[in-house]
């Protein structure tokens, strides 16, 4: 959270709060992926309308990565609104795999945009 610029900063409060926020609305419902997770896809989709825009107010590549990984999440979920019988454990899986590649994209990006600003002072 103390690398990148104010964006990458911010977005790592952002995925902090939506992963506390899907824990709670996954614990206040069922918690238990045997059906679908109202309460984390609203939060999911919240999160990907959030993941666009810095998508699209960003120059780094890492939001794009983000975007992609979340909007499997997303399509997880939707999955499983159609075909409820999905099984519980790959849906659960799948939901944390991606929100876990969303976090690696952002350390990936935030970790290189602190290497260029390092290589840019070291050139001045």
């Amino acid at each position: 959270m103390w690398r990148g610029d104010k964006l990458d900063r911010l977005t790592s409060v952002v995925l902090i709060v939506a992963s506390i926020v899907s824990v709670a609305a996954d614990n206040l419902v069922s918690g238990t992926f045997a059906r679908p997770e109202i309460g984390v896809a609203v939060v999911d989709i919240v999160l990907l309308a959030y993941l666009l825009f810095v998508m699209k107010a960003s120059t780094k590549f890492w939001p794009i990565w983000a975007v992609g990984f979340h909007t499997i999440s997303v399509a997880t979920h939707i999955t499983v609104l159609i075909a409820p019988q999905f099984l519980s454990t790959p849906y659960a899986i799948y939901s944390e795999w991606w929100a876990l590649s969303v976090v690696l994209a952002l350390l990936a990006g935030s970790f290189e945009s602190g290497s260029a600003n390092k290589r840019a002072i070291s050139r001045s």
